[in-house]
């Protein structure tokens, strides 16, 4: 190779010692995307964990009135739910209401819930469960966060709730 270099029968060429321009940039951007990653997963002071989301009052109004049908359109799941005598019947029970609660208040989590059950041909077992297992964690994770913003918007507006 070094006589073929000094020969100028080579094509291979050096690489540069010194980043180009857009080296330095995708550096830089880096840097910020890591350092926002870090302050992310930063343990946050208690103080900030009791502060509530802001949350105006068309949205607090929004969230009232979508609560409010999902209670009366999840009556039976509701019922199910106190009525559930052993851990399997509570745990299909609460899934069920989950699964209600999440088609009015969660459409696009429920939506892929939904294509997930439906499957695909040929698809192995354990892709199939995973891919299921996935969407109900999505649907869990959106009605449970709805929920939460529920209980701040009825702590911040109380009189746009009423007696639910």
């Amino acid at each position: 190779m070094p006589l073929a270099r000094t020969t100028g029968d080579s094509a291979y060429e050096y690489l540069p010692l010194a980043p180009t321009p857009d080296l330095k940039a995708q550096v830089l951007e880096s840097q910020k995307v890591w350092a926002s990653i870090q302050q992310s997963k930063a343990p946050s002071s208690p103080e900030a964990e009791k502060q509530p989301t802001k949350i105006s009052e068309k949205e607090a109004m929004a969230l009232s009135k979508a609560w409010a049908v999902a209670l009366k359109e999840c009556q039976q799941a509701r019922m199910a739910m106190s009525a559930c005598e052993s851990d399997e019947d509570c745990a299909r029970a609460s899934m069920d209401l989950t699964v209600c609660f999440g088609k009015l208040l969660c459409p696009l989590q429920h939506k892929t819930l939904t294509e997930a059950l439906g499957g695909a041909a040929g698809e192995a077992d354990s892709v199939y469960e995973a891919r299921v297992e996935k969407a109900l964690e999505g649907l869990q994770s959106c009605v449970s966060l709805t929920s939460k913003r529920n209980q701040q918007a009825k702590e911040l507006y109380p009189k746009l709730f009423g007696s639910q």
